[in-house]
């Protein structure tokens, strides 16, 4: 069996017949050429996909679009030559099932061609579009943007498009894969081969069942069965429904005789992929490797195997909307349908099966409707004479032939076609695009290319003829054989192009081309197919449809609007220029008050406003001469020698240290997108340098933090003086030419500098991250950029995460040091973190611990927990913005009434309910509940809002801030009882975390935390009597313990504990000139808090106080 990682998290598969079909030469997939299979009719299927976790829909292909003709004009052509048969698209198949298109939260391709994408424009933009390896350098922009593009613009515009990366890190059978979700509940394996970025599905639909959703892989099951791993039974089992030209029960001799390999016939698949170049398969020994992979898989009985075209799938009556696939193992489904495709294969007397004539199995055949055979075969005779049209058309133009004028008698006499009728055509056809040219007599035009065809019979006669009808009325033409009609070379039949694994384009299915081979076709001012630029047309060969109602005109034998096929040059081109155009484009430049953004000389991208006058550059400064700027794989090795810092650093521990960073400190203050740093650390020592998301400082910092937590024996002496002796020096190199990943590590840095108690430096450095931030943007809403390419979906996450990390450090730095922030908040205008991400990604949060520590890792630990770590992010963004509005009045110099401070503190105190409220389930903390799981970081975000409280309602101690008379039921509001509830809520807190987490690596910022809250603990008992000194002195007590605990990993928690302890001590020593009856707590006077202060003798230094 194949090994594949236990999980309890599944999956709901919907099959939809996406109703995409086509009919190709079966040479064109198999290898070798069986006598009498000579056709291969494809149906098309894609998946909808529910996670049950979360409720979320993933829809796992798309198949063809309806409006084929809208493709990119490029890929137009292939289209063209296909015996291609559409109903409906899957947008409108998941509408009427129900379906509401927005809860869809990703469109999975399994590649890039026609019949898998389907109209990306057609779903809302919120759901991104997941594509394979390497699809972004290869696919976009799209067209127009790139006019040889062969996808479109509008499949991209305004959505998120996330590249999947395979690690390594993850194997299942051969293919490396990609947990999805991160829960186990849906793999994505890298499947190369067919096509650029090729990836499959494998989706868990029972604790211990899968379906594999293999794409294009290959395009029959004969390629991958029978195997070593599932071999053909001697005799077809019962269950399979054999066409009534074999017996039942139906010996597989019936088919082994035909085998290729006789003495392996019930071991080895029937056929192979063809390995020549310019087939289906873009790399042809690649594709094989992959079906070998899934051959494996197929072997196993708890996988079920479908490819998108496979026909058995056509005898699946459990559809969407009304059933999923799940129970297909206790169906009976993978015996079968697993050797279903026999039925097309040709018997030992060499007959095959005739396309649809077994149609009652098909259930094609309808009661009502006996003709259905020639009713069909002439609406696809129709339907290919229209495809064939526009490839005849797209060949004319590509070798420069003029379309001929339409002068004979003939075509003048000849009887128009009916208006292409949409609404018409589809109460004819049920609905069915038969792709028919609009505005177009296309009897006229092949009149000119041969007079003698005068009647559309012949017509029909000749074209099969001359391209191979066969009997249902389908084209399987050779493109060579219309090639030579020309006299060209083969390799010229036609611009549509592919891209090999390689990234050199190919035309046809895959053939490379030659450097330049296609540029002179595609630069013609009058090439359809790739400047969908109009074609002048005889007026004979037009006519009137319901496009031309819409408003699209004829004029001098030209159609105007994007509706038609056949477009000819614009008469506008006359190049006039418009001088006001430009006049408004220089002076909206120079009167412009917001900057933009630049690509660099050193290739980073970076914000200049429009007082730096460098936001005019059209071309960025990229086009100025590059500065010298040192290199770290160049100078950094050297410099690291000179310090004697060069020890070799296993890489094993380097890695674990990383995953304690990524555990414990990063997901309380979020700076690092830990999926993109491994991505860009593995490109970076892959010798690709410019990555923004890693550099050698960044990993040098993630280090430092993680030895701080470790006690590795591997660890060098000085541990994380170590590797942040390595950081600061690398740094210098750095700041030459900064990135993203310097801000970062200028972030994790400050930590470092916090904890070491080096106060200034710290500060210093969250200075420069902020500075840093505001010189590469990382404040500004990119949406621009991102449109016009120069800047991914993705990249822009990492953006957001950097910055809004940057802000909540610099904030809790502010906080832990009192003074002012480093940034203007009006000035920020990218969005805040989204747990929309969280939902998508479903990252899984679980512990690290040294190896050392010897304790084993449980169950659950190993499986990890749902990790809300953008929703917890923008959480803690909002505590941020309260903070510093703390900041900025309550703590700063300015002067406030009573009244006013006290308004503002009331106000505070809504915006307080108004966050607690509005926290998702989870994050939110049940206090009563200690037994109940909490992540770290949710239990620390919970402890920094009740800090925040604390110092909202301290100044209120002051004797000089007249208060309020309270009532008895009242007091709870008091200032002083809040601060000490807020108290006593972050030792409960803090009990919670220890006890599940232990107190040896928590984020550096927490000891502040511990700190605000010791203080009240330390009036609280100070202002105390009774039983209520025991209870606040067991609760100092307990924090006191806690920052030694800390104190291991974090020295400013050694210093916090000092100081506490001289708190303490200096403040009790004052008790002993207070009576004991008049040490009150502000809970305990029925008086009123007004009357117990005046009757108060206090010291002088309790006045201070």
């Amino acid at each position: 069996m194949v090994y594949i990682p236990k999980s309890t998290f599944m999956v709901d598969v919907q099959l939809i017949n996406t109703t995409t079909d086509i009919t190709v030469k079966s040479s064109d997939l198999l290898q070798p050429e069986l006598k009498g299979q000579d056709t291969l009719y494809l149906p098309t299927f894609a998946f909808l996909i529910r996670h049950r976790a979360s409720g979320s829909f993933v829809l796992f292909d798309c198949g063809s679009r309806k409006d084929w003709k809208n493709l990119p004009p490029a890929i137009v052509p292939s289209v063209a030559t296909s015996g291609v048969h559409i109903e409906k698209s899957v947008d409108e198949i998941l509408l009427a099932g129900g379906q509401d298109l927005n809860e869809l939260s990703s469109i999975i391709w399994s590649h890039w061609h026609w019949d898998h994408i389907g109209d990306a424009s057609c779903f809302p933009t919120t759901t991104e579009l997941v594509v394979g390896p390497n699809f972004k350098e290869n696919f976009m922009p799209g067209y127009p943007t790139k006019k040889d593009a062969l996808l479109l613009d509008s499949d991209f515009k305004g959505r998120n498009v996330r590249e999947i990366k395979f690690s390594g890190n993850l194997q299942i059978g051969g293919f490396p894969a990609h947990d999805f979700f991160g829960d186990g509940s849906l793999y994505l394996l890298d499947a190369p081969g067919h096509a650029v970025g090729h990836i499959a599905g494998l989706a868990r639909t029972t604790t211990n069942t899968f379906v594999l959703l293999g794409g294009d892989s290959c395009h029959f099951p004969g390629v991958f069965r029978p195997s070593a791993h599932l071999t053909l039974p001697s005799t077809i089992p019962s269950t399979v429904r054999m066409d009534a030209r074999f017996p039942c029960p139906c010996p597989s001799s019936y088919f082994t005789s035909i085998h290729h390999v006789q003495d392996q016939a019930s071991s080895t698949p029937f056929y192979n992929l063809p390995q020549a170049e310019g087939g289906w398969y873009a790399d042809p020994p690649r594709a094989q490797e992959s079906v070998s992979s899934l051959s494996e898989l197929d072997g196993d009985e708890n996988i079920l195997v479908l490819i998108a075209h496979d026909m058995a799938m056509l005898e699946i009556k459990e559809l969407f909307p009304n059933h999923n696939i799940n129970a297909w193992k206790e169906k009976g489904w993978k015996e079968r349908f697993a050797w279903s495709f026999l039925n097309e294969l040709p018997n030992d007397a060499g007959k095959a099966r005739r396309e649809f004539e077994d149609a009652e199995r098909l259930d094609i055949k309808s009661p009502d409707n006996e003709d259905w055979r020639s009713r069909l075969s002439h609406k696809r005779t129709i339907q290919s004479l229209n495809n064939r049209v526009v490839f005849l058309e797209n060949l004319l133009r590509s070798h420069s032939i003029e379309v001929p004028p339409d002068t004979t008698v003939e075509a003048a006499n000849l009887p128009a076609p009916p208006a292409s009728n949409e609404h018409d055509r589809s109460q004819d056809d049920g609905g069915v695009n038969y792709a028919a040219l609009p505005n177009f007599n296309e009897h006229a035009f092949m009149t000119e290319l041969n007079p003698e065809l005068t009647s559309a019979i012949q017509f029909e006669k000749s074209v099969a003829d001359l391209f191979g009808m066969n009997e249902i009325g389908d084209f399987h033409t050779d493109y060579t054989d219309v090639t030579n009609i020309f006299q060209t070379p083969q390799d010229s039949s036609h611009p549509f192009y592919r891209f090999n694994q390689t990234g050199n384009r190919t035309h046809g299915h895959g053939q490379q081309l030659a450097t330049g081979e296609y540029d002179g076709i595609l630069d013609e001012p009058d090439t359809v197919a790739s400047q969908g630029a109009p074609l002048s047309m005889p007026q004979s060969m037009l006519q009137p449809t319901n496009d031309l109602q819409r408003g699209n005109m004829i004029t001098d034998g030209q159609i105007g609007g994007s509706q038609a096929i056949l477009l000819s040059p614009s008469k506008g081109g006359s190049g006039d220029h418009d001088e006001q155009s430009d006049d408004d484009e220089v002076m909206d430049q120079l009167s412009a008050r917001i900057g933009t953004f630049q690509i660099t000389e050193d290739g980073q991208l970076r914000y200049y406003g429009a007082t730096s006058n460098l936001h005019i550059l059209q071309n960025g400064l990229s086009s100025l001469p590059r500065a010298v700027h040192r290199s770290i794989r160049l100078e950094g090795e050297e410099a690291l020698t000179r310090a004697e810092l060069n020890q070799r650093i296993d890489p094993d521990l380097e890695k674990h240290l990383e995953d304690l960073y990524f555990r414990w400190e990063d997901p309380a203050i979020h700076v690092v997108d830990e999926e993109m740093y491994f991505l860009a650390k593995s490109a970076y020592y892959s010798g690709e340098d410019g990555n923004p998301f890693y550099s050698e400082t960044l990993k040098n910092t993630i280090c430092a933090i993680g030895s701080q937590m470790s006690s590795d024996d591997r660890l060098p002496d000085s541990d994380a003086e170590f590797f942040n002796a390595r950081a600061k020096l690398l740094l210098q190199i750095e700041m030459d030419s900064p990135s993203i990943a310097t801000v970062q590590a200028l972030v994790i840095m400050s930590a470092i500098e916090a904890a070491s108690t080096r106060d200034s430096r710290g500060w210093l450095y969250s200075g420069m991250a902020m500075r840093l931030s505001a010189d590469l943007g990382l404040h500004r809403d990119p949406s621009r950029v991102v449109q016009n390419g120069s800047l991914s979906e993705r990249e822009f996450d990492v953006r957001r995460t950097t910055f809004w990390g940057v802000f909540v450090h610099d904030s809790m730095w502010s906080l832990y040091v009192g003074r002012p922030s480093n940034i203007n908040i009006q000035d920020i205008s990218i969005s805040r973190p989204s747990q929309e991400h969280d939902r998508r990604r479903s990252k899984k949060w679980s512990p690290s611990r040294d190896s050392n520590e010897g304790k084993p890792r449980t169950d659950q630990e190993h499986e990890g927990w749902f990790d809300p770590i953008e929703a917890c992010a923008d959480a803690n963004v909002s505590l941020c913005f309260m903070m510093r509005q703390l900041s900025q009045t309550v703590y700063s110099d300015k002067t406030f009434s009573d009244d006013g401070i006290r308004e503002l503190a009331a106000s505070m105190r809504v915006e307080f309910a108004t966050w607690q409220n509005a926290l998702p389930e989870e994050l939110r903390v049940d206090m009563s509940d200690e037994n109940r799981f909490y992540l770290p970081h949710i239990l620390q975000l919970h402890m920094q809002f009740y800090t925040i409280s604390i110092l909202l309602h301290r100044p209120f101690f002051s004797r000089t801030l007249k208060e309020p008379t309270f009532s008895n039921g009242e007091l709870s509001d008091h200032p002083r009882n809040i601060c000490i509830d807020a108290a006593q809520s972050i030792v409960k807190l803090l009990r919670i975390y220890r006890k599940q987490h232990t107190l040896r690596r928590p984020n550096v910022h927490i000891v502040h935390l511990i700190f605000t809250a010791s203080l009240i603990c330390i009036y609280n008992a100070y202002s105390s009597r009774g039983a209520a000194v025991t209870k606040c002195l067991n609760d100092l007590q307990f924090c006191c313990q806690a920052l030694g605990e800390m104190g291991e990993a974090w020295g400013n928690s050694t210093r916090a504990l000092e100081v506490i302890i001289c708190i303490k001590r200096d403040w009790f020593s004052k008790t002993r000139n207070l009576p004991q009856t008049k040490r009150r707590s502000p809970a305990s006077d029925d008086r009123g808090l007004d009357d117990d202060r005046r009757k108060r003798r206090l010291t002088q230094g309790q006045e201070e106080l």
